[in-house]
């Protein structure tokens, strides 16, 4: 009788421990956010981060005439930048010099899936495109603290967050990433579009990163470089924001508190 007591007792004090240590979920297991505009709040602040910051983020490469007049700029300005590239582009072996550049120049490549997919049909698909883009990216993720995922044209919902949670890679990556500036009407796509020209298209970039800094926010800048001209627009923000009489601060997508928090 008495070793059935102990023995149960030992097991109810097992059981206990376990569930208040190895069975409940750490504040950090949840690695894709649910929100579809994370990191960014529903009032587009990004807490934690002063209303001089500044985060370049570049979407949808590489190219070679694109990618490499953007990582001039980006080399003239002295600012570094994270770029969320598709992996259908840096598997071409013509655009490895430029990524092996963006790498070599201090920038953070991130994942922007396979073939810029909005919509997938099953699991499999979403894990299927994020992991072959995951692969093509390791040599090149050496100086990131931390993996970054962008969802393309912000599409995102919790099912998706869900199955990145579930795998044992996508889940070390933190994501979807959104924006505050470069998503209006101000969008250097849109421009193109539209026949706007670069120093217009620039105007609109720095409005918005003037707005937010009076509006006590830092700006998660995006940008794409699928078109040559987004490079001069670069470059007119960059010489803009220097004539300004505020001390800009140019910081990485993994330095905002909300990803560093979501980070293993």
């Amino acid at each position: 009788m008495k070793n059935f007591l102990f023995g149960f007792v030992l097991f109810i004090s097992f059981h206990q421990l376990a569930s208040a240590q190895w069975f409940k979920p750490s504040s950090n297991q949840k690695i894709f956010s649910e929100r579809k505009i994370f990191p960014i709040t529903q009032s587009g602040k990004i807490d934690g981060m002063p209303a001089n910051t500044i985060i370049i983020s570049i979407d949808d490469g590489p190219t070679i005439e694109a990618s490499g007049r953007i990582l001039d700029v980006l080399e003239k300005h002295q600012v570094t930048a994270t770029f969320f590239w598709q992996g259908q582009f840096v598997r071409i072996p013509s655009r490895r010099g430029v990524v092996e550049r963006a790498y070599r120049d201090g920038h953070v490549i991130a994942n922007h899936t396979m073939n810029h997919e909005l919509d997938f049909k099953t699991d499999r698909d979403l894990t299927r495109s994020l992991m072959q883009t995951h692969e093509l990216l390791v040599p090149y993720s050496g100086n990131a603290n931390i993996q970054l995922f962008r969802a393309p044209g912000g599409v995102w919902n919790s099912w998706r967050a869900d199955v990145g949670n579930s795998h044992p890679v996508l889940r070390d990556y933190v994501g979807p990433i959104f924006w505050n500036a470069g998503g209006g009407d101000e969008a250097d796509w849109l421009c193109w579009r539209n026949n706007i020209s670069s120093k217009a298209c620039a105007d609109g970039y720095l409005r918005a990163i003037r707005r937010n800094f009076s509006n006590g926010t830092g700006s998660l800048v995006l940008l794409h470089d699928l078109n040559t001209k987004s490079a001069e627009l670069l470059d007119l923000v960059l010489e803009g924001l220097m004539n300004d009489h505020i001390d800009w601060e140019f910081k990485l997508v993994e330095d905002i508190p909300a990803v560093k928090e979501l980070a293993r």
